[in-house]
């Protein structure tokens, strides 16, 4: 099972993410964002313009005649707007990655994501990181629902990390990721209805600064978190709500990082 959470770049080039409800080769999810809750572009300093709609694609791809437990993921996610009458594409993230299945509900693994701005908007120099991670997937029981865990550890090598403040110069002022911890919870079949609820939390750690300091140190930088409640209308459809925001841990400079976000949005797999 591949174990995810999110649709869409919240807060820009975070990881792209599945939820762990269909295990489907294809997963498309469009999604409309609310009026006051529009997606402010990350690297925002430069522009004022927020996203209206955003579409996010992921293929899974079973590596079976290599290994039953190896998969490849390629997710894509596209801002578009500024107004919801304007539908041209803003922004880009796109990603890919592998995953080796180990015993005991461990996994290993490796992502590559870039994100840049499109059009007369790409004044800045688009952001792309490399990692390492080790994953957990657990659950526990519940009366109430059904629980799903996921816990991913990541290691951003040095000239790869997160970067949590783009566009931020001078570099001396640029913290970046050295780690990063992602959890995710979900609660699926509530009180045997079609409902979910799930929860995640992004948490980069560290304290480089690119062509500065690159160290291995490792405080705590912001906390992104994701709420979604969801309706099952079958096991292709589903429909949700999402809230986004951000919490600073003492390592965001542009604190318009921290810009909170409402969606609405579709989940088709197949």
């Amino acid at each position: 099972m591949v174990l995810a959470f999110s649709a869409g770049i919240t807060y820009g080039h975070i990881p792209l993410e599945r939820l762990p409800d269909q295990n489907d080769m294809f997963y498309v999810s469009p999604r409309i964002y609310l009026p006051g809750y529009k997606y402010l572009l990350p690297q925002a300093l430069y522009t004022k313009d927020k996203a209206a709609y955003g579409v996010y694609t992921s293929v899974l791809i079973p590596i079976t005649p290599v290994s039953p437990d190896l998969s490849v993921t390629i997710d894509a996610d596209m801002l578009l707007g500024p107004d919801y009458s304007d539908s041209d594409l803003i922004a880009t993230q796109g990603e890919w990655g592998l995953r080796y299945k180990l015993p005991w509900n461990f996994s290993v693994g490796y992502k590559n994501s870039k994100y840049y701005i499109n059009g007369d908007r790409k004044n800045i120099e688009s952001v792309e990181w490399n990692a390492v991670l080790l994953g957990y997937d657990f659950s526990f029981p519940c009366r109430l629902a059904q629980v799903s865990n996921s816990l991913e550890f990541y290691f951003f090598p040095p000239h790869n990390e997160f970067d949590t403040n783009p566009g931020v110069l001078p570099f001396e002022d640029r913290v970046v990721s050295r780690y990063a911890l992602d959890y995710a919870i979900t609660l699926d079949k509530i009180n045997e209805s079609p409902v979910y609820l799930a929860c995640r939390f992004f948490l980069p750690l560290g304290n480089s600064r690119p062509q500065v300091d690159y160290n291995y140190e490792a405080d705590p930088i912001a906390c992104f978190l994701q709420l979604r409640c969801g309706y099952r209308v079958n096991q292709t459809l589903s429909f949700y709500t999402e809230f986004d925001d951000g919490i600073d841990l003492g390592g965001i400079v542009n604190k318009r990082e921290l810009d909170k976000s409402l969606s609405f949005g579709t989940i088709f797999t197949f």
